[in-house]
């Protein structure tokens, strides 16, 4: 009775996401565990799991932060946000038989964690942050 109580304490926005947040990190697992079936498109199954889990876990921390000020969630939030973009450009490669860039995805990835950490730290450069994650991901996009 104490999960009814708190579900009626949350607004249902919150639930909501949370709900999606769960189905995609379930999704991902799935996805996961079915990719050591799946013979030549194991990569690409492996990476869209990945992705779907990643990008759970990310709308997780964001409905946390923010529903239960915790903002220290908000830019893992953002920075899983960017793990799950990676997870799916590598997928797509996967599945076409490309290679993925390891280099500049891993150089991507600790700019990204360095810079929004140091942001953090800094007397919360919230429009900042926001600007340098959406830069990035656009970055990732047309890459």
């Amino acid at each position: 009775m104490a999960i009814v109580s708190w579900l009626e304490s949350v607004p249902a926005a919150q639930v909501a996401l949370l709900m999606v947040s769960l189905q995609q990190i379930i999704l991902g697992v799935g996805w996961v565990s079915a990719a050591a079936l799946m013979g030549p498109h194991r990569a690409g199954a492996f990476w869209a799991g990945a992705y779907a889990f990643a990008s759970g876990v990310s709308i997780g921390a964001f409905v946390i932060a923010i529903g239960f000020a915790q903002e220290w969630l908000r830019p893992w939030g953002n920075v899983l946000a960017l793990v799950a973009m990676l997870c799916l450009h590598r997928a797509a490669r996967a599945f076409i038989g490309l290679p993925p860039p390891r280099r500049a995805h891993a150089a991507l990835l600790l700019l990204t964690v360095l810079v929004m950490g140091a942001l953090w730290v800094v007397a919360r450069q919230d429009p900042v942050r926001i600007a340098l994650a959406a830069g990035l991901v656009v970055a990732l996009a047309l890459w």
